[in-house]
């Protein structure tokens, strides 16, 4: 709101320092977050619930522009970045492996969230098991589909000097100046959020 033009001055008097009073804003704006969405939940658990749907179907449309994307990207460019290596660099170190299994689980992190509300789920014996495993076989074949976009666009380099993926693949598919993926990636961070917050509340 309008504190954004008179508070500044408080919290940067509070803290003394550039980086402190930033590290504040940052900590208050998630305070914020955490604050909305705990109070839509409170609210209307059937908004919450339209909101989930609604913020699934933009990642999956999000995901499947991916998918598409680097396809035909990679057929008018006739560029197959990283897909040609094949196993070519592969390391075995378990160090190596630990820290990609780290990686890629925490992408599939969000099937848990299902599992404290089965309270509200109508036959959930039935329901749960099988809205686990749709799901999560869905992601299984969506992400791996990513990947292979990713690794028919980028370069090795390039993936591997990203600090986002998904952005380094859109700058090169659909320009420097989209925010498409940096768009979706909040969304997602908001209905992962939101999630949470409906989950943990159980």
């Amino acid at each position: 709101g309008s504190g954004i033009f008179i508070s500044p001055k408080g919290v940067y008097a509070g803290t003394g320092s550039v980086g402190f009073c930033l590290i504040i804003w940052t900590v208050c704006g998630f305070i914020a977050i955490a604050v909305t969405l705990t109070m839509l939940n409170v609210a209307s658990v059937h908004a919450v619930a339209k909101s989930q749907i609604f913020l699934m179907v933009i990642k999956i449309g999000a995901l499947i522009f991916i998918v598409l994307g680097g396809f035909i990207h990679s057929a008018i460019q006739g560029f197959v970045g990283n897909l040609g290596e094949g196993f070519e660099g592969t390391t075995t170190e378990i160090s190596g492996v630990a820290a990609a299994m780290y990686s890629g689980i925490w992408a599939y992190n969000g099937w848990m969230n299902l599992n404290y509300s089965m309270e509200e789920v109508y036959k959930p014996r039935r329901t749960l098991p099988l809205a686990i495993s749709i799901s999560v076989v869905m992601v299984l074949i969506l992400y791996v589909l990513v990947n292979v976009s990713y690794f028919a666009v980028l370069s090795r380099d390039e993936f591997l000097s990203s600090w986002a993926v998904g952005v380094t693949w859109e700058e090169k598919v659909i320009g420097a100046n989209s925010f498409l993926i940096t768009l979706v990636v909040a969304l997602s961070v908001f209905g992962s959020g939101q999630g949470a917050a409906f989950s943990s509340a159980r």
